[in-house]
């Protein structure tokens, strides 16, 4: 049985203290058959969050809720099919943006990709993945 954790987290500028982001943290267990089960937790970010003890443990105390094998699946397909380089060759400035981190891990490997604001077209490929997680975690729950 392997696992694959992935985790997308949104954080709100310093300067935009009215506002939340989220971050969700999906757990997909598979074989070569296909997903075992599947669970998400969810928790609300906000800016300045690194001034506050909110950090990543934080998620661990959410309930754990169930994730349809569906969404699941489309996940673990997606992560598994995409294929992106990790050098961006355009800059990207943006003043006082969100930013999000989107991390993939299982038990041997782990990667991260962050960015401010917009995805970067290098990495246009994530957006199916980045939009299914936020569906999942900025609602606080699955998408129908």
């Amino acid at each position: 049985m392997n696992i694959c954790i992935v985790e997308l987290t949104t954080t709100p500028a310093d300067e935009h203290l009215n506002e939340q982001g989220f971050a969700v943290r999906v757990e997909i267990s598979f074989d070569e058959s296909g997903c075992k089960s599947a669970t998400y937790r969810r928790r609300t970010t906000y800016p300045m969050g690194w001034l506050e003890d909110r950090a990543d443990p934080a998620i661990w105390a959410e309930p754990r809720r169930q994730l349809s094998e569906d969404v699941a699946a489309s996940i673990l397909a997606l992560i598994r099919s995409t294929r992106i380089g990790p050098a961006v060759e355009e800059m990207h400035g943006y003043i006082h943006a969100t930013k999000f981190e989107l991390a993939v891990s299982s038990v041997f490997f782990s990667c991260s990709f962050s960015w401010f604001a917009e995805l970067p077209t290098e990495w246009n490929a994530l957006q199916q993945t980045v939009n299914i997680l936020e569906s999942i975690g900025g609602t606080g729950g699955e998408s129908e």
